[in-house]
């Protein structure tokens, strides 16, 4: 093969190859916003946990995210991609764990009393039907909101 023939067939398998991998990576998604919630109960912290963003209508997609050590949250509204869908939202916090979990190493053995679950904020806030809380995402700047919780 002629030396600027190679060069041509190169050029266009580079070609393909950046192009194949654009697509379908990171899909096509319509425009967000950025929103970082922060969450408190009694002033403090909360980490581990679940956001849920729950659309006011049902025009739109749900969002959510789950708080760091720094109480913290980035929502999103697709798993894969940083952002929320404008709209109006209400807002479920909820944070629980199992207590009385042990490992069952004889399954024979008495399994014990059954474990409980521990809610570690006010149920009010774990449900879009009871808690109190909203929020409103337009298209723009980056949000940043706390939620003071309270009992």
């Amino acid at each position: 093969m002629k030396p600027h023939r190679a060069w041509l067939v190169q050029a266009v398998g580079w070609s393909l190859l950046l192009g194949l991998a654009g697509c379908g990576g990171g899909g096509d998604y319509p425009e967000m916003t950025q929103v970082t919630v922060t969450v408190l109960y009694d002033g403090r912290t909360v980490e581990g946990a679940t956001v849920l963003f729950s659309p006011a209508d049902s025009d739109t997609r749900s969002a959510q995210g789950r708080t760091d050590a720094s109480g913290k949250a980035s929502v999103r509204s697709f798993p894969d991609q940083d952002g929320v869908l404008p709209g109006s939202y209400r807002v479920a916090i909820h944070k629980a764990t199992q207590e009385g979990i042990e490992e069952v190493v004889d399954p024979d053995a008495d399994p014990g009393a059954a474990p409980q679950t521990v809610h570690h904020l006010p149920q009010q806030y774990a449900s879009v039907t009871t808690s109190d809380l909203t929020i409103d995402v337009a298209l723009g700047p980056p949000i940043e909101m706390t939620f003071q919780l309270a009992d």
